[in-house]
């Protein structure tokens, strides 16, 4: 089922360009991010489930990530679309 939801994240640039930090609202570290080759693999444990992250350029301004979560609290996938402004 379908269903809106909603997170703030904070992308830090990284060194080098293409690569960011990424970090939770309240500045908790959630991942790493690399989108030079234009495809990346995240992991991130949350209590016993494991949320795995693909990113995806799908051109200059736009990505998608498709986060996979499973284990014993949570079965779920998540789909976000990224957008540059400005």
């Amino acid at each position: 089922m379908a269903r809106p939801a909603q997170r703030t994240l904070r992308f830090l640039p990284g060194d080098p360009p293409g690569t960011a930090d990424v970090r939770f609202a309240d500045g908790r570290p959630f991942h790493g991010l690399d989108l030079t080759t234009g495809r990346h693999v995240a992991e991130h444990p949350c209590a016993a489930d494991l949320y795995r992250g693909e990113f995806t350029v799908l051109d200059a301004g736009r990505w998608r990530t498709v986060w996979r979560v499973g284990g014993p609290a949570k079965d779920l996938e998540i789909t976000t679309g990224y957008v540059r402004v400005g």
